[in-house]
C-alpha cells in the first residue's frame, strides 16, 4: 500500500515530494554519492511542479556538484537523467530499503 501511494505521489509530482528528493540529493552528495545526487537533481529540475523556492536550491546544488565532478561524468549523468522521471527515483529509494544510499 505504501509503495502504491508513493508511486501515485511521484506520478502527480507534488512539490513536497520534489523538495524531499532535492533534500535527499544534498544529503547523499555530502555522503559521497555526488553522481547519484546530481542525477536526481537533473530529473526533478525540469518537473513542471517544481516550486520556485525549491528550484533555486536545486539549481545551486546542481551547480556545486557540476563544479566538483569531471565534465565527462557530468555528461554521462545528464544522459542517464534524460531517460528518467520522478517515479524512477521513488522506485530507486524503495528498492534501497534499509540498505541506505551507499
Amino acid at each position: 500500500m505504501r509503495r502504491s501511494r508513493l508511486r501515485t505521489l511521484a506520478a502527480t509530482g507534488p512539490f513536497c515530494l520534489i523538495e524531499a528528493i532535492v533534500g535527499l540529493a544534498r544529503l547523499i552528495a555530502s555522503d559521497g554519492a555526488a553522481v547519484r545526487g546530481l542525477e536526481w537533481l537533473y530529473v526533478v529540475s525540469e518537473h513542471p511542479s517544481m516550486p520556485d523556492e525549491v528550484r533555486g536550491k536545486c539549481a545551486a546544488l546542481r551547480a556545486d556538484l557540476v563544479a566538483r565532478l569531471a565534465p565527462a561524468t557530468v555528461q554521462s549523468v545528464e544522459r542517464r537523467a534524460g531517460g528518467r522521471d520522478i517515479v524512477s527515483i521513488v522506485e530507486e529509494l524503495l528498492s534501497m530499503g534499509d540498505a541506505g544510499f551507499g
